[in-house]
């Protein structure tokens, strides 16, 4: 009976702890799952304090952050930039410039020099200043030191008041008078010199064109950098030598993209052989100046001289007196050789050419023939002097003296 009991007692033990054993399983269950749970949420959650932790360190940065105003002023407007950085930033006041503005510099022995600021470029006369919190700085850009809210301002200043004088001629020009002026070649080839690259229509050439239509038409062709043979062809079929001046405009346009029309350039070389420089118009010496500054040829180089002593003596002694359109092809004419026409040779009552052409230009800007006139003269000076005074630009631009009827 006892032993009966014991085994009741064993199998009794046996069920209980399979009991509690399936019991202990499922709470271990439960209890892995509520730990993987736990271990995502504390992935996210790690997750969120990490962004939250960038976020306050971006915060920080912006808190700590500094700020430079640059202002640019040009004739129409001024611009201004606000440049942010920190402070543990190497940066440069020009490395903070250049996040503002498209810039162009010289590296010099005195360090970096500005030559454009946005919309404000150094030309001949002028230079960029830089002004700081109000006051001009005589430091290059290199040199100049900044601290958080600073404000640096950048203007064209003019040191030749000529120049000055000449820069706002030409814009004053452009302004009111270019756009009447797109089919006139003097003026398309003055703008060319001056970086304009605007295409121009020009009405189809007549069948029966005369040479002045076809030297038109071959300079503003040519200064779009059009194919301008087919032009030349007539024009060499048309042109005379019979006047000097025509047939030197006529040999600058058949020369142009050194093509050689032989038989036209020989019969002008025998008119030149028998040119009296003293008995012609300083416009004719202009022009003929101008073609013989292409022709390049030696054996005129004695009558080239000649020209150019001629005009430094009777500069202002003219035929039909002091006039723009004259002054103009004196101008053009010494360019083509080579001379300054703002030299002391020529200067008379303390003004050179340049400062006598200028004084011609009315308040539209347009141009006088005679500095009394009452009305403009549309035909020749304007388009004259507007080419002179900007081929004129561009020479002391390009640093060498460009010829006027050249700029491909």
């Amino acid at each position: 009976m006892k032993k009966l009991f014991s085994i009741l007692i064993t199998l009794t033990l046996v069920f209980t702890l399979a009991a509690c054993s399936e019991e202990t399983g499922e709470e271990v269950e439960s209890m892995q799952s509520r730990i993987e749970d736990l271990e995502e949420e504390n992935t996210t959650l790690k997750t969120s304090v990490d962004d939250l932790e960038s976020m306050l360190a971006n915060i920080e940065e912006s808190l700590n952050e500094e700020k430079i105003v640059f202002t640019i002023e040009t004739d129409a407007t001024t611009e201004a930039q606000t440049v942010p950085y920190t402070e543990d930033e190497d940066k440069t006041l020009l490395d903070l410039l250049e996040f503002a503005y498209d810039i162009d510099y010289t590296e010099s022995d005195f360090g970096a020099f500005l030559n454009k600021v946005g919309a404000i470029e150094a030309s001949e006369g002028n230079f960029i200043s830089i002004y700081k919190n109000g006051e001009a700085t005589d430091l290059g850009i290199s040199d100049v030191t900044y601290n958080g809210g600073d404000h640096f301002h950048f203007e064209l200043s003019w040191w030749d008041d000529t120049l000055k004088a000449l820069d706002g001629s030409l814009n004053l020009f452009m302004t009111n008078q270019a756009v009447d002026f797109s089919e006139n070649h003097q003026v398309v080839l003055g703008l060319t010199h001056l970086g304009h690259d605007d295409a121009y229509a020009m009405p189809d050439v007549a069948s029966e064109a005369g040479a002045g239509t076809l030297i038109n038409h071959i300079f503003v062709e040519y200064a779009q950098d059009n194919d301008v043979k087919a032009l030349q062809d007539d024009l060499e079929a048309v042109a005379s030598t019979e006047y000097i001046y025509s047939a030197a405009m006529s040999y600058l346009a058949l020369s142009v993209n050194d093509e050689s029309y032989t038989q036209f350039e020989d019969d002008l070389k025998a008119k030149l052989d028998t040119f009296d420089v003293s008995a012609t118009g300083n416009d004719t010496l202009g022009m003929v100046l101008m073609a013989l500054s292409v022709m390049e040829d030696s054996d005129y180089d004695t009558l080239e001289t000649s020209i150019v002593d001629h005009l430094k003596a009777n500069a202002y002694n003219n035929e039909y007196g002091d006039n723009a359109a004259t002054f103009s092809q004196i101008i053009l004419g010494l360019l083509a050789a080579g001379e300054d026409p703002r030299a002391d040779t020529y200067v008379e009552n303390d003004m050179n050419l340049v400062e006598h052409l200028l004084a011609y230009q009315t308040e539209d800007g347009a141009f006088n023939y005679m500095l009394d006139d009452d009305t403009a003269d549309l035909d020749f000076s304007t388009p004259q002097a507007f080419f002179a005074l900007a081929a004129y630009q561009a020479s002391l631009n390009d640093e060498a003296f460009t010829h006027p009827y050249r700029v491909n």
